[in-house]
């Protein structure tokens, strides 16, 4: 699996430049991995730009989006909350 961050365009800044448009480097790492390295994944993140024409680039690039934060960014996650066990007495 490969996974490029802060696709532009989306992607906020993080305090650093980020070219305004980096879709074609999806595009480059698509052509080499179907090339050199088939059965590799692909992953963009993250906040993409869902609008045309950076969504068919993504749509035809890419193996899966990161369209928020990670599902496992414990500074963004809430605790899970507890239910009942589906065999457990309802009261």
């Amino acid at each position: 699996m490969i996974k490029l961050d802060f696709i532009t365009p989306g992607s906020p800044k993080a305090g650093e430049p980020i070219p305004a448009d980096t879709s074609q480097s999806v595009v480059k790492y698509r052509r080499a991995i179907d090339k050199y390295g088939p059965g590799i994944r692909l992953h963009i993140s993250y906040a993409l730009d869902l609008t045309e024409p950076a969504w068919s680039i993504w749509a035809s690039n890419a193996d899966s989006l990161r369209l928020t934060t990670d599902v496992n960014n414990v500074k963004y996650a809430s605790p899970p909350t507890p239910s009942p066990h589906p065999l457990s007495p309802q009261s």
